[in-house]
């Protein structure tokens, strides 16, 4: 089943033609007519459920208008693994998350994926293998209400630096993870990034 999906305030908000998905306490399910294409309808909407399912003849389209609402914002990011096949994971504000940041003008996202790591963890000798996935997710900064498009790439290095916290970014932490030993980091993250994990299985 073919679908689109944003993350509005970690809600995930899918934009489907058919859901096989059983609708339950914490999800709902509506159609287009139901979608009311503002912010703050859709704020109210995330701020009761867990799940949105909006299911519609177009979803690209409803997809897009949706995403019009908001700022857009264009980042790369990554999933690193090093010869032990452990993971790069940061800390930033007290969660969990993946190394990404904003593609500047002119550059390429698998540039800016590269930069964006080695910028906040200080890990350099990166190998670019594949795209994973592509993310979105809202977020409100100085009182714009932006949307975030990131493009994820798996990403190997023979580096076994520690890595340097970019602090100017509120990073703390920059820690190797065994793959199978990666609980923690999984329970304190954002569901964006459950999505990233999940397309790398």
């Amino acid at each position: 089943m073919q679908n689109y999906k944003i993350f509005i305030k970690n809600v995930a908000f899918y934009f489907v033609t058919n859901t096989n998905k059983l609708e339950n306490a914490t999800s709902k399910v509506i159609d287009q007519s139901q979608l009311v294409l503002d912010i703050l309808s859709l704020h109210q909407m995330a701020e009761k459920h867990n799940e949105i399912i909006i299911v519609c003849s177009k979803p690209r389209e409803i997809f897009n208008s949706v995403s019009e609402l908001f700022v857009p914002i264009e980042a790369a990011g990554g999933i690193v693994l090093n010869a032990n096949q452990e993971m790069l994971w940061i800390k930033r504000l007290g969660k969990w998350d993946l190394p990404k940041g904003k593609i500047e003008i002119g550059e390429s996202r698998e540039a800016a994926a590269i930069r964006e790591v080695e910028e906040e963890t200080g890990i350099g000798d990166l190998d670019l293998k594949k795209l994973l996935h592509t993310s979105y997710h809202t977020y409100n900064i100085y009182g714009d209400e932006n949307i975030k498009r990131t493009d994820w790439y798996l990403m190997n290095t023979d580096s076994m630096s520690e890595g340097i916290p970019q602090q100017e970014e509120d990073i703390t932490e920059v820690i190797w993870v065994k793959l199978e030993e990666n609980s923690i980091q999984l329970a304190n993250t954002y569901p964006s990034i459950l999505d990233v994990i999940k397309a790398y299985r």
